[in-house]
């Protein structure tokens, strides 16, 4: 039924059904599978899911509908479902083209206004900067588990390979990410002083936003900011 929805023409369809996916991941991502002890139910389902977000990758898609896959990419990565590195991989292919698109901006497709685009932008940040903090996470785990001697050989070898793929995966791109992040909370800053600084804020607009839009990309950025600063402290930490 999710994945009916998300891949449907109706836009107010695709949102609700990248609603239930992400529902779903969030519900059953550590439910077991009864026939093969070890493994969580989700697993055989990922090329469904994989299948459900690709198309609100695409270049006309609606801002909205992108912004809810990204969100729905990073709940998927961070659940843990993807253990092999494949698997993790066709769906972070998915926030790396994201990513692109939002390196290169959007000027040449008006189809959706401003405001849209800053929702769109902010998501694909957003997303990125929750799996780079459960890549940070698990990176920190797997430290641990190496330094404690009392761990069995085996079960330290199996973590750390699961933990590095994901970090593996993250780490080309915080060059751009990283530049991107502290633009974003540039934004965040002038756009949260009060209003007698008003006068201040730039006339051009900031990295993510115009001076016609200010007020309605407020909101949009209160969403993001808090996952970004995260992941830029971690990133800054490093």
């Amino acid at each position: 039924m999710a994945f009916i929805a998300a891949t449907s023409d109706s836009d107010q369809l695709r949102l609700a059904g990248l609603a239930a996916l992400q529902e779903i991941i969030t519900k059953f991502c550590r439910v077991p599978e009864p026939e093969f002890p070890g493994h969580v139910i989700l697993e055989q389902y990922q090329a469904q899911v994989g299948a459900a977000l690709r198309p609100a990758f695409a270049p006309e898609t609606a801002p909205d509908v992108t912004a809810a896959a990204c969100e729905v990419c990073s709940r998927l990565i961070g659940s843990g479902v993807a253990r092999d590195l494949n698997d993790l991989r066709r769906v972070h292919q998915l926030l790396v083209s994201s990513l692109g698109k939002l390196e290169h901006g959007k000027d040449n497709s008006p189809l959706f206004s401003e405001s849209a685009s800053t929702m769109e932008r902010l998501a694909v940040l957003r997303a990125w900067a929750e799996v780079y903090i459960v890549a940070m996470k698990q990176e920190k785990e797997k430290l641990a588990t190496v330094n404690d001697e009392e761990d069995d050989d085996a079960h330290s070898t199996v973590s750390s390979s699961a933990n590095e793929s994901l970090l593996s995966l993250v780490q080309p791109e915080m060059a751009t990410l990283s530049r991107l992040w502290l633009a974003a909370l540039k934004d965040h800053a002038l756009l949260s002083l009060p209003q007698e600084y008003s006068s201040q804020l730039p006339s051009d607009g900031g990295a993510f936003y115009t001076y016609d839009t200010m007020d309605s990309s407020r909101p949009h950025y209160r969403r993001a900011w808090p996952a970004i600063l995260y992941a830029v402290s971690l990133w800054l930490k490093e």
